[in-house]
């Protein structure tokens, strides 16, 4: 199944909708968004928002045709764009250190952004890849000269094709070469080259955000965007923590029931988040369950000589960023006090 959704400007649902699942998002993104719309007294259309997978050239078209505006990631990063770090302007209210820079080419908005945060993960992501990439193929060339390793030229092949396909992220910046015998159908050597240039030269930390829009900020696209982000964080959330998926219900009417409680904890994990960050605090909602997860109370019983139960309930001290978090959405950390019952 599918859940379509419309959300507010504060992100808040309005509308949602159950779809058919067995159905290609590509080929329905059009009738799914008229469909919602149609379900609410909306005075304008809204905008679309949508991530790099489905944010095809023809998808977006449809959506310009059919009357709407979109903000999506660009599906390829454009080096002809201006990335100068001389000129961006810093993306205000962001805990990543996000710069961007507003380039308008042929009636559309690309918003370059650079993140320190993003270029330190993915360039970790990167090396990781790297790493794994080198020692794979080391196996499949040491392979060649253990007694029962593989020595078909066309499984070597094979082989790194396969390595290639799971390391897609550096594979194409190597050169791999197969040696094969002249007198047999195997493998004599694998020799590689990476080019350490083109690797180096790769844009880490940068992508590109487009949308129709032309009349926009820097900072107007990037508050649009990251509405998109913390819809999928909380529904990862809401697919992991909260049970949204899988749907063991067999009865319609039950699946919809799971589904509407799940928009609902949206609601309210979304409420809490937006607090929070009105307060400066940009935590994702799997990093708020962590930081308080300790934050427990407790009960201890014991039995005294003369067979009298005494309980005692204690909660554990609060840590200064739990403290916080509280602060932030209102409440006190001293939540509960202690209590102690005796019973004869």
């Amino acid at each position: 199944m599918t859940l379509g959704v419309v959300l507010n400007e504060e992100g808040f649902p309005i509308c949602s909708k159950i779809y058919e699942g067995n159905q290609s998002e590509t080929k329905t993104l059009i009738d799914i968004v008229t469909d919602l719309s149609s379900q609410v007294n909306l005075q304008v259309k809204p905008t679309v928002v949508i991530d790099a997978g489905i944010a095809s050239e023809e998808n977006l078209g449809y959506i310009k045709d059919s009357g709407y505006n979109y903000i999506a990631v660009s599906r390829k990063k454009d080096t002809a764009l201006d990335y100068s770090d001389g000129e961006d302007i810093r993306i205000k209210n962001d805990s990543y250190s996000v710069k961007g820079k507003l380039n308008i080419v042929d009636g559309e908005s690309f918003l370059c952004v650079s993140s320190e945060m993003r270029e330190i993960k993915e360039g970790g992501i990167k090396d990781r890849f790297r790493q794994r990439f080198e020692e794979g193929l080391e196996n499949i060339r040491s392979s060649l000269f253990k007694k029962n390793g593989v020595k078909r030229y066309e499984k070597v092949l094979e082989r790194i094709g396969r390595l290639k396909s799971k390391c897609s992220k550096v594979s194409g910046y190597y050169d791999i070469d197969v040696v094969k015998k002249e007198d047999s159908g195997n493998a004599a050597d694998i020799r590689w080259r990476v080019d350490e240039e083109k690797l180096s030269g790769t844009l880490d930390g940068h992508y590109v955000i487009r949308t129709n829009f032309t009349d926009l900020s820097e900072q107007e696209i990037w508050d649009i965007y990251v509405m998109l982000n913390d819809v999928e964080s909380t529904f990862r959330t809401l697919k992991s923590e909260l049970g949204l998926r899988p749907v063991y219900h067999s009865k319609e009417s039950a699946v919809e029931g799971h589904l509407f409680i799940s928009v609902l904890a949206y609601h309210l994990v979304h409420n809490l988040r937006r607090k929070l960050k009105s307060e400066g605090i940009h935590y994702s909602w799997r990093t708020v369950r962590k930081k308080l997860s300790n934050h427990m109370r407790m009960t201890v019983s014991m039995n005294t000589e003369e067979n009298a139960r005494i309980m005692q309930r204690v909660t554990s001290k609060t840590e200064e960023h739990q403290k916080s978090i509280y602060k932030a959405l209102g409440y006190s950390s001293k939540i509960l006090r202690n209590k102690k019952v005796c019973s004869e």
